[in-house]
């Protein structure tokens, strides 16, 4: 168990590479062709992205302090608070490979060079399919004014060995609410208690929803209104699997969410994963998503009024730099600067060179220009 606290990790070069995909070796996902693809979108999208530059990965498997890390981290949320980055993230720092994970709290001077805080929460990594924390994913902060504290949603999965082309690994997906028990923007830290139950994969679950469970969750509010997009896959059928979102309200964020049936999918062109939803100028709703391996780039959805939303587009970030990665994963920040541009933090897949067998999870930025039509 990692439990070092703000130890600085070195900056190592990182060899580029051009290897092919490998989410069908990491985690048995077969893309679909274009045929199989079904959009559903209706709405015309608000904004356009253009990429101004891309850096090359901040760390890799032989950076300093990652000796207790074997596959790196991916997903989560990055916030900026005065002058530093705070990103509570999972990390994968050993086998079985996405069941055993932490979720924890790193944080940043400059974006680039990062300190790990601590631990928040620890998977069991239990493969009998009997414990619901057998794997921790996709830890989404969020501060509420009304009570001065960081609130902590989080999926908890089931886990167990696959079975010919039934992907269960993370399997039963539930989204659990926890809250900092400490006050005011420093309660980012934690220690957080978990409090309730939000969605669950057996309760009022949606026809296209699967045997991955409730997999994603990001809450954000419209006047007195609370929406979420959510996520699920059908993993019990890896052949023709889609990842998709899918959006539910609740009155309040602690009480138990309703499906928005009626608007389930939102269009995401057969994957989009771990949504994070962001209001930019001119009222303009954003959300970024993984795209997906068969996309291999980061996707991201537009609304004007945050609810009904439009189909899919993605970031090519080969259009200013030579692809140094070799799957493309979740957004985890986004943040307007001065110029008048955004830096966008992200993770991606890089070669693991201890561990071949599978990549290795790193963090990077590029730098974008979002045109309002």
């Amino acid at each position: 168990m990692l439990n070092s606290k703000h130890k600085t990790y070195n900056l190592v070069p990182i060899k580029s590479t051009f290897i092919v995909a490998l989410y069908l070796l990491t985690f048995g996902v077969i893309p679909l062709s274009a045929k199989q693809v079904k959009a559903t979108g209706n709405k015309k999208s608000s904004l356009k992205i253009e990429v101004l530059s891309c850096d090359k990965p901040f760390f890799d498997i032989q950076s300093v302090g990652f000796e207790e890390i074997k596959y790196g981290f991916e997903g989560g949320k990055m916030v900026k608070i005065g002058k530093f980055y705070h990103l509570i993230t999972t990390e994968m720092p050993a086998d079985p490979h996405a069941v055993k994970t932490h979720i924890a709290h790193w944080k940043s001077a400059d974006g680039s060079r990062w300190d790990r805080v601590s631990t928040l929460y620890e998977s069991d990594a239990d493969t009998t399919g009997e414990s619901q924390r057998a794997a921790l994913w996709g830890p989404m902060p969020v501060f509420l004014n009304q009570d001065n504290k960081w609130h902590l949603f989080y999926v908890a999965y089931k886990s167990e060995p696959n079975v010919g082309d039934s992907w269960k690994l993370n399997k039963d997906g539930i989204i659990v609410h926890a809250v900092s028990e400490v006050r005011c923007k420093k309660g980012i830290s934690g220690p957080y208690k978990d409090k309730n139950i939000l969605m669950r994969y057996d309760v009022n679950p949606d026809k296209w929803e699967g045997q991955q469970g409730v997999a994603a969750f990001f809450p954000y509010k419209i006047n007195r209104n609370w929406y979420a997009f959510y996520g699920t896959s059908r993993s019990q059928h890896m052949p023709t699997c889609k990842w998709l979102i899918g959006m539910a309200q609740a009155p309040e964020i602690n009480e138990p969410w309703t499906r928005m049936s009626e608007n389930n999918p939102t269009d995401s062109t057969a994957f989009a994963e771990n949504p994070i939803v962001y209001k930019l100028d001119k009222n303009v709703y954003l959300t970024l998503v993984d795209g997906g391996p068969w996309q291999d780039k980061i996707g991201y959805l537009t609304s004007i009024d945050g609810v009904q939303w439009s189909k899919i587009k993605h970031i090519n970030f080969e259009s200013v730099t030579e692809k140094w990665w070799q799957i493309m994963r979740t957004p985890v920040g986004l943040f307007k600067e001065k110029d008048g541009s955004y830096t966008l933090f992200f993770t991606a897949y890089i070669s693991n060179s201890k561990f071949p067998d599978k990549p290795f999870s790193t963090l990077s930025r590029a730098k974008l220009k979002i045109k309002f039509d």
